[in-house]
């Protein structure tokens, strides 16, 4: 679970790094910090959307192996007397 948790930040924080580097934003005037929390918050909104819809896929994929070749059925048990 930390593991979990530190990848989170670290995906974050190399995500802010992108989006100020590629916008150059200034972050310390006050309009580089809104303008930061906007793309900001537009890109964790899309992370969460674009999330969704691939969970969502996987869950209703079919996951099962199909039953051609079922070797368990033709095992005949002999009981030793």
């Amino acid at each position: 679970m930390r593991w979990a948790i530190i990848f989170i930040i670290l995906f974050l924080i190399i995500g802010s790094y992108i989006i100020i580097k590629s916008n150059s934003i200034n972050l310390e005037d006050k309009e580089g910090k809104v303008i930061f929390a906007k793309k900001f918050g537009v890109w964790a909104y899309q992370l969460g959307k674009n999330t969704k819809d691939v969970v969502g896929l996987a869950v209703k994929k079919n996951w099962l192996p199909e039953e051609k070749n079922n070797l368990t059925r033709n095992i005949t048990i002999v009981e030793e007397k």
